[in-house]
């Protein structure tokens, strides 16, 4: 089994030097750029304020990230390290530290954009459930947790974005809890293996026939069985539903706003695309997007989008 993408010592990407007015922004951009490649790629659509306040965000929920998604990590000790982190994060706001390394930058951006902070209390809250839950019984028990891991980043999304009504905050919730269980979908296997968690509700799979222990087998090299598709078919449908209902709050962003979300919301969509053209064998190879893909999709949408608005004017 290939390496965890996410599996890197968070530590790594704290100090490079003492250069910091020099070397973070390109630290905070190169993070992004290896671990949320989607991202950073929807991400070059928009200008370079927003961009950059984008890139910080996105460091700030991803070092803890990496903390709790260290290979086999001893739980004592990433309850620790994040204990350590969120204090020092929580000093760096209230002092407005902005010069500070590791969250200097990303404080800036929520004063910057009135973020509320509130929002990164409860992703700590998330990354605290990792060091102890490794296995999930319902989807509410999952989508509890999805609200703290990924919907607060999209409600942050929304203030750096551009939000022109209030509309948009039960979409831009939806967009992202659909791309997280996209990830869980793709990351079956490496997240039992590497991490030894299962997202994947028990009381759902016993809907199919299914259990924990056959995702177990699965990991370890047993044949998918049509049970199993069945199952990703279901939840590959529940995401394709979610994205295409979160695309409704495009029309609450600024320009450049819907540009990112719709690029992004897409370059995740098609890691479903991806798994059902291989079968939905997501054990013995990875359904994740290749760089030349990310750009050619990305390409492909934006003519799409580009033809749809000139029809519209025309019909007008």
């Amino acid at each position: 089994m290939r390496k965890h993408p996410k599996c890197i010592d968070y530590k790594d990407y704290i100090v490079r030097d003492s250069e910091y007015v020099q070397t973070s922004l390109l630290q905070t951009r190169d993070i992004m750029r290896q671990f949320g490649k989607s991202y950073f790629l929807a991400t070059k659509f928009l200008p370079k304020r927003k961009k950059l306040a984008v890139y910080n965000l996105y460091k700030l929920v991803r070092i803890p990230d990496l903390v709790v998604d260290t290979p086999h990590i001893d739980s004592i000790q990433a309850k620790k390290d994040l204990q350590e982190l969120y204090s020092h994060r929580l000093y760096v706001y209230n002092e407005k530290s902005y010069s500070d390394r590791i969250f200097g930058q990303a404080v800036h951006s929520f004063y910057q954009f009135d973020i509320k902070s509130t929002y990164v209390d409860a992703f700590f809250g998330a990354m605290w459930m990792d060091t102890d839950l490794t296995r999930y019984q319902s989807y509410r028990q999952l989508c509890d947790y999805m609200y703290w891991s990924a919907e607060v980043v999209g409600l942050m999304m929304c203030d750096i974005l551009g939000m022109k009504d209030k509309k948009a905050i039960p979409y831009a919730q939806k967009l992202w809890r659909a791309m997280q269980l996209t990830n869980f979908l793709r990351d079956i296997a490496e997240d039992y293996v590497e991490l030894d968690r299962i997202y994947m509700p028990q009381k759902e799979l016993e809907q199919f026939g299914l259990s924990h222990d056959n995702i177990i087998q699965f990991c370890n090299g047993e044949p998918i069985n049509n049970d199993f598709i069945a199952f990703m078919q279901y939840y590959i449908q529940r995401c394709d539903d979610m994205y295409q209902e979160s695309f409704d709050w495009l029309k609450y962003l600024s320009r450049f706003g819907r540009q990112w979300i719709y690029i992004a919301g897409r370059l995740y969509q098609w890691i479903l695309r991806k798994i059902e053209r291989q079968s939905y064998d997501v054990f013995s190879r990875s359904a994740r997007t290749t760089s030349t893909e990310k750009f050619t999709i990305a390409a492909r949408y934006m003519l799409d989008r580009s033809r749809n608005k000139k029809t519209s004017t025309k019909k007008v």
